[in-house]
């Protein structure tokens, strides 16, 4: 009696998967430090980077709704501390850029 069916990928479905992945991987390492990166600038005053700001974050709420929706039922807490982590650490990056004198220019 068959209770389930077994999926089969072959070399290229696993390594398309795995190059999928790893551009997944490789975007939201770079969205996660340029979020930081305006989150300073931003608190410097920089109008356009208080706009890039404001898309990063965008770009990583989508994200980690994606990462919980995917786990699901088995997300762990390490998970669930992630985003707001990320939204701390960028708060406090920016609140700290507000409190430095700006330089003339």
């Amino acid at each position: 009696m068959l209770l389930a069916e077994a999926i089969s990928l072959d070399a290229g479905e696993v390594a398309a998967l795995l190059i999928v992945f790893a551009l997944f991987c490789i975007a939201t390492v770079a969205v996660v430090v340029l979020g930081f990166v305006w989150a300073g600038r931003a608190g410097r005053g920089s109008q356009r980077a208080t706009v890039g700001w404001a898309i990063v974050a965008a770009l990583e709420t989508m994200m980690f709704v994606l990462l919980v929706a995917t786990a699901g039922v088995n997300t762990s807490p390490v998970i669930l501390l992630v985003g707001p982590a990320l939204v701390g650490g960028q708060l406090i990056v920016f609140l700290r850029a507000r409190r430095r004198p700006t330089p003339p220019s």
